[in-house]
């Protein structure tokens, strides 16, 4: 998939913005801009026109941008920062909100689970590399745990409802809106949100450094 979307933009003219998108409760705007095709009616008369690609994480999303596959992408604060860091290749041009209860653990519902202290050498399930990931961290460490006390897993965050249902994890780490469908299903139950450890929670548009600058 990756090399026929790598395939695809090479085609294209220069004057085509490939924009990478993720399910996540504060992109809606960028969605219902999507939609309504804002960002085309507003680019059209430039000659520009728009592409979308749109991915499950910002794990994929990064490797789409400092791939050349998309131009630029939204995506949470800390895998914007891991990008930066491993790739080299990317500028943050916009910062689109910061909302830390976006970022929530959610257990089934009924669990005995209700502090840091219970997670103890229970089955813990988030998106390596993701601001979810670094909540998880905090939440721990503010409860005298660490990493090294859970048995953690990487988890698509499409499956959560699963994963509890079929007690295949004890807790997930995640953002909305996935955690409100399995809350509002009834499966699960919220535990902590990001607010109560501090978590910042920013989201940031990022594009590839070669793009800004052609264009700059």
């Amino acid at each position: 998939e990756t090399a026929e979307l790598l395939e695809r933009k090479e085609g294209m003219e220069a004057d085509v913005i490939t924009i990478g998108i993720q399910a996540n409760a504060q992109f809606l705007p960028l969605y219902i801009a999507k939609e309504k095709n804002y960002i085309e009616d507003a680019l059209s008369p430039y000659g520009i026109s728009v592409v979308w690609n749109e991915y499950n994480t910002a794990i994929p999303l990064n490797r789409a941008i400092n791939g050349g596959i998309c131009d630029m992408g939204i995506m949470g604060d800390v895998p914007a920062v891991l990008g930066a860091s491993n790739y080299g290749k990317t500028n943050v041009v916009g910062i689109t909100s910061h909302a830390p209860d976006n970022y929530v653990i959610v257990v089934k519902k009924n669990s005995e689970i209700s502090s840091p202290a219970d997670l103890l050498r229970k089955n813990v399930g988030t998106v390596y590399g993701s601001t979810a990931h670094l909540f998880l961290k905090t939440y721990l460490e503010n409860g005298g745990l660490s990493m090294e006390d859970i048995n953690l897993t990487d988890i698509n965050v499409g499956n959560i409802l699963s994963y509890l249902e079929k007690d295949e994890l004890d807790a997930v780490v995640c953002w909305e809106p996935h955690a409100a469908r399995t809350v509002g299903l009834g499966v699960g139950e919220y535990l902590a949100k990001g607010s109560d450890v501090g978590l910042f929670g920013g989201f940031l548009f990022v594009a590839r450094k070669d793009y800004t600058e052609k264009k700059n």
